[in-house]
């Protein structure tokens, strides 16, 4: 009987565990370089695109759905996150990050690819150079 109980317990417990990580998303990186077989050659790290549903064609504005393997998990291509950690904000897209750094009030972006944070009244508003 206990051993039941016991086994049961440790299901229901995995069961609520799958469910919490289903909300994490993984940090993607600033930028990749791939080589032919999805291996990012500055980080070692297996890269794999899945696009899931695609509407139109993505190249004339149509929409696209998927999920990206990176940094040893799934990601929703659509997905944004938000990460601080002091006074460095990571700011991910998709299976893209920017990463800023905030200095008063101002932001200041890691990279040059002409992205921009702003925060007014709490919210913070990321514009990508494309």
């Amino acid at each position: 009987m206990k051993s039941t109980l016991k086994l049961a317990l440790l299901a229901s417990s995995a069961l609520f565990a799958s469910s919490a990580w289903a909300q994490q998303q993984p940090t993607p990186p600033e930028h990749y370089t791939l080589d032919a077989n999805g291996v990012d050659l500055v980080t070692g790290q297996f890269a794999y695109q899945v696009n899931d549903i695609v509407i139109g064609d993505p190249t004339q504005g149509g929409l696209v759905h998927g999920r990206i393997w990176t940094n040893g998990g799934w990601r929703d291509t659509l997905a944004g996150t938000v990460r601080v950690v002091g006074s460095v904000y990571t700011v991910s897209l998709g299976g893209v990050s920017e990463v800023f750094t905030k200095s008063g009030s101002t932001f200041i972006p890691a990279s040059n690819r002409r992205a921009t944070l702003i925060e007014s009244g709490g919210i913070l508003t990321l514009t990508t150079s494309d």
